[in-house]
């Protein structure tokens, strides 16, 4: 059996242990500044006290000890989230203004000249936009993890603080009824049915069914309601509405509530979020062949790359949940500045207890060659938050924290050289954030320049995509510097996307916003035995 074969063979028990798990978890962190520089890699390598949280399995392979404190914090925008939802209050402001003089215009006196065919592509337009923004998964994400960690041999012990704040659109489809009379906005002339005076839709089906909706005495004529669908459609046959939209299109015209009228929208975002305070105990265990020691020749040889080169590890943790959600409507501002400072205001927070299980498998074969694979919150703990009903009947009541599995492999070619990569097994998401999905590719490198017998300079680079996202350039480039002074460490990390989005923070300003954002900081102090 070669040694490649070997290592398939390793390999291969714990892929099919993990998998067990492989379901749907939460977003991983990158803990630690060096993990982050070089990618959001370290299933397969780490060497100190934050293997308590990227494999605690690797604690056996490890002599000494070193106690250390991460600083890490890691933003994201998702699907342009940020851009969508500033050119969308503005339109929401400028088309209230719009509508309120045309809704409030009543008896004889009131004379209003008909909307022109920009302002009606508007409200079409912005009544289009609102049904779709939220479709894909548009949201704001940012975490930031601290804590401190300390390690004796294959024992380890970590108090790790994760804070995950994610914001993201909660869009009220029931009240988009524009109020205003057609006559009033839809540039359509009086005509009979069927003169073609008035453009027709593809989507006849959906003109059809909104007629046979109707209200008594209601003021829509069969041309108007195709001219809002054609209108709907830009004219572009071969670009279907969505189902999001036709229901809309719908509630525009057959709605007869006041309730339900646009200027009652209740559109708005969401802030939730979930901050872990985890205390464990970590402690690893190499496995050895029974009867090793008896055994001679080729099977001593073969069995050699078994023999206390795997290894086992567990983290049983304590978890204190805080849980906290807020909500801010678009119609008690203009500015996406006005919504960063209402949900900088946290309420409804909520305190659970609970616990977790990490389980972490290593595989170090040959000297060159690290595999691991770490199964965090086996048990799926979940956190209490104080009921919220969003504007479309979804409550949300509790955050679980579902099982994550991710596999590390490790390269060491040269002296003084680390080549990694980690993979998530599980597909991961937020919990509060319907349709968001997670499958990161970390890559990442580490080179270590001796300078004299207590000091090294460590150049780290990495980066690391979102599989399951069908966004374009969402891969981040991070990198950093570790300086070893003695006994002292030094980390320091940064990256972020090559990609930004212009976002309107009032009428007539704009800036620019990178759409991920990664830092760190690290301080350790180590001793190896």
């Amino acid at each position: 059996m070669t040694i490649k074969q070997i290592c398939i063979a390793l390999a291969l028990p714990g892929l099919l242990l993990f998998s067990a798990f492989a379901a749907h978890g939460d977003t991983w962190n990158f803990a630690g500044s060096r993990h982050q520089a070089m990618g959001g890699t370290g299933v397969a390598f780490s060497d100190d006290s934050l293997s308590a949280y990227w494999n605690p399995a690797n604690l056996a392979f490890q002599k000494g000890w070193d106690v250390q404190l991460p600083v890490t914090a890691n933003g994201e925008i998702v699907s342009h989230a940020v851009e969508r939802l500033s050119n969308l209050l503005q339109d929401a402001s400028d088309l209230e203004g719009l509508l309120n003089s045309y809704i409030d215009c009543t008896g004889v006196d009131c004379q209003l000249d008909p909307l022109s065919q920009d302002q009606t592509n508007q409200i079409v337009g912005f009544i289009s936009d609102l049904s779709d923004f939220g479709n894909q998964a548009e949201s704001v994400h940012l975490d930031v993890d601290i804590g401190i960690l300390g390690r004796y041999n294959n024992f380890a012990f970590s108090a790790l603080s994760f804070t995950t704040a994610t914001v993201y659109p909660n869009i009220d489809t029931q009240r988009v009824r524009v109020g205003a009379n057609p006559d009033a906005w839809i540039p359509c002339p009086p005509q009979p049915p069927g003169s073609g005076l008035c453009n027709t839709p593809a989507d006849t089906l959906l003109q059809n069914s909104i007629e046979g909706q109707l209200p008594p005495g209601s003021p829509w004529s069969s041309d108007q309601i195709g001219q809002l669908i054609w209108l709907a459609e830009d004219g572009d046959s071969q670009n279907p509405l969505t189902q999001d939209e036709r229901d809309i299109l719908t509630r525009v015209v057959v709605e007869d509530n006041e309730e339900n009228l646009f200027t009652n929208n209740q559109s708005g975002a969401l802030a939730a979020g979930l901050s872990t305070q985890e205390f464990g105990i970590s402690w690893s265990h190499k496995l050895p062949v029974p009867g090793y020691k008896k055994m001679t020749g080729k099977t001593k040889a073969l069995f050699s790359y078994l023999h206390e080169k795997v290894s086992l590890g567990i983290t049983p943790k304590y978890i204190l949940g805080i849980t906290f959600i807020n909500f801010y409507s678009y119609g008690d501002g203009d500015t996406i500045s006005n919504v960063v400072d209402t949900l900088s205001d946290l309420n409804n927070r909520e305190m659970t207890h609970n616990f977790g299980l990490d389980v972490g498998l290593s595989l170090r074969p040959v000297e060159w060659l690290q595999i691991g694979f770490i199964g965090r919150n086996v048990n799926s703990p979940s956190f209490d938050v104080q009921s919220f009903k969003t504007v479309n009947d979804r409550t949300i009541d509790s955050i679980e924290l579902e099982a994550q599995v991710r596999m590390g492999v490790a390269l060491l070619p040269i002296k003084n050289m680390i080549l990694s990569a980690d993979i998530d097994l599980t597909e991961n998401g937020i919990t509060t954030v319907p349709g968001f999905k997670s499958r990161l590719l970390s890559v990442g490198a580490e080179y270590r320049i001796g300078m004299g017998q207590s000091v090294d300079l460590n150049l780290r680079l990495g980066t690391f995509g979102n599989l399951a996202s069908s966004q374009i350039n969402n891969w981040s480039m991070t990198g950093g510097l570790g300086l070893r002074l003695g006994a002292f460490v030094l980390d320091l990390s940064a990256g972020g996307t090559f990609s930004d989005e212009i976002v309107r923070t009032g009428r007539n300003s704009y800036r620019d916003l990178p759409t991920g954002l990664n830092l760190g900081l690290g301080f350790k102090w180590q001793k190896s035995l």
